[in-house]
């Protein structure tokens, strides 16, 4: 089988989130191009954005493009990470979803964190 290049990498795991917060009963929608996250989950009338990284690292640049995208959209932003076959989910930006980190925590395979 091919190795992925980094582009395909990153579409897999932004693939295998969206997957696993549909199997949660979310509705999640993948934005193209990354623009201006990976992934909007529509849940109560209330939108969650997440960008999906391999590490829980965000350079100063994307934690600034982060923060400017939850002050105007005034969502929360989760950064998403494939660790140890669980799926952590960081709080980065904006008011956090306390119902949203229920739902999700309540699955045995999802670790809430805040980003340090």
């Amino acid at each position: 089988m091919r190795a992925r290049r980094p582009y395909g990498r990153g579409r897999y795991r932004e693939y295998r989130v969206r997957d696993f917060l549909r199997n949660a009963g979310l509705f999640v929608i993948r934005c193209a191009g990354s623009k201006p996250v990976d992934l909007v989950v529509v849940h109560n009338g209330r939108s969650v954005l997440i960008e999906v990284k391999t590490r829980p690292y965000l350079s100063p640049q994307e934690r600034v493009k982060l923060w400017n995208v939850a002050e105007l959209s005034g969502s929360p932003v989760y950064l998403a990470v494939w660790e140890k076959g669980r799926l952590t989910l960081y709080h980065v930006a904006g008011p956090k979803d306390m119902e949203f980190e229920r739902l999700l925590a309540r699955g045995s395979r999802v670790k809430m964190e805040s980003f340090k």
